[in-house]
């Protein structure tokens, strides 16, 4: 039979087949193309998929997702350590620096590498496959990102094989992104002739990929390649808490919260994707004793520059802030333009409020604390993204 395409992403997994003069992307037992890549362990079961993504929020200690970025890494790794701050699961150190994830299972605490939990994931694929081919399915080729290492590859093969695939490729995402399009063009120029440059973009969820390629008839070749390994459909859900309208009258309004306000810890703990519905609960209906630790932005109005504000560290004025009804519940916050990778992540969401400047060439601001010279571009701090490189637009 013909060799299966897998592409196990973040937040979730395909599966092509070479039938019926194409490729097909084949669906699921609940005829869904897409399946979610999470795995969720019990008292007593093991669910993967679909049921499992539904258990996100009911078992969120025990739902593993996003373990795409802990496969083949060291538990001192910066990406590890990130992913501890954004994942409701318990992320450890195991034998000789390795990452364990622990989740409770069969009624005691267990632990897995990710290659074990991408094992599962990988074991979901097959059985999908199983069922929609009616034959055994074993050969088959498997997307990575273009920047992983021979590491991560080679923990990839492993997880593949622990689901009894025989895996035949290891295939940069770019390269299959390119061959997706050049494959069936029946108007690519001669080899002889100037070749066709195209630009191919794969955003996933936690990472943006492009390269420039030369496409004649049979012929591909690479040009440039570029990556963000953090920036992805992730970095609006991975934001803190944002607080919509708050009406007037409201216990959030009696307790000092405004619209655009950021929840971004309670009761000093960080606030998690997995938490969010809880979070809500909490803002809504404001019964607990609770202390809530929130960014907020300045007021931003339509015509005003957003590069006419100048950052400030200090806590919330005495105008700024407005006593709480309930003397249980504490309430904190600092006032802030993007000049860390933590709040440049959270800057991204003005676009989601309206706030969005359109883009402008770089302009330079003296902050208020340092006096020193900071460069933003589009309201992003140029020098960093999410603690790594940002991609420069020309």
């Amino acid at each position: 039979m013909a060799v299966v395409g897998l592409d196990m992403g973040n937040f979730s997994s395909y599966i092509g087949v070479a039938r019926a003069g194409g490729v097909e992307i084949i669906a699921n037992e609940y005829s869904d193309r897409l399946t979610p890549t999470y795995v969720t362990f019990d008292k007593s079961t093991r669910s993967v998929g679909q049921a499992s993504k539904a258990m996100e929020v009911t078992n969120a200690k025990n739902t593993i997702n996003n373990f795409k970025r802990l496969i083949g890494r060291r538990y001192q790794d910066s990406y590890v350590q990130q992913e501890k701050e954004f994942n409701a699961y318990s992320i450890v150190e195991g034998n000789n620096g390795s990452v364990n994830i622990e989740v409770d299972y069969l009624n005691e605490r267990k632990r897995f590498t990710p290659e074990q939990i991408s094992g599962i994931m990988f074991t979901k694929l097959r059985q999908i496959t199983d069922t929609e081919l009616k034959t055994k399915a074993i050969d088959c080729v498997i997307g990575v990102p273009c920047y992983f290492t021979d590491a991560e590859r080679r923990a990839m093969l492993d997880a593949s094989q622990i689901a009894g695939w025989n895996c035949l490729r290891l295939l940069n995402e770019t390269t299959a992104v390119a061959l997706g399009y050049g494959i069936y063009k029946a108007d690519l120029p001669e080899p002889a002739d100037k070749p066709r440059l195209v630009a191919f973009v794969d955003m996933g969820y936690t990472s943006l990929q492009a390269s420039v390629n030369s496409l004649t008839g049979g012929y591909y070749f690479l040009i440039s390649r570029g990556v963000n390994d953090s920036f992805g459909f992730t970095v609006v859900g991975d934001s803190p808490t944002f607080i919509g309208k708050v009406s007037e009258n409201s216990p959030a309004a009696s307790c000092g919260l405004k619209s655009g306000d950021y929840i971004v810890k309670i009761n000093g703990q960080n606030v998690s994707r997995a938490q969010q519905r809880t979070v809500s609960n909490i803002i809504k209906h404001l019964k607990h004793s609770v202390t809530l630790d929130i960014h907020r932005y300045p007021n931003i109005s339509s015509n005003r520059n957003i590069f006419s504000i100048v950052s400030s560290s200090e806590t919330l004025s005495s105008e700024e802030s407005s006593t709480c009804s309930d003397p249980s519940i504490s309430y904190q916050g600092k006032n802030f333009l993007p000049s860390s990778p933590q709040s440049s992540r959270q800057f991204i969401d003005l676009a989601q409020i309206g706030h969005y400047i359109e883009p402008k060439s770089f302009v330079r601001q003296t902050t208020k604390n340092s006096g020193k010279p900071v460069t933003y571009f589009n309201g992003l701090h140029n020098d960093h993204f999410l603690g790594r490189t940002c991609l420069k637009v020309v």
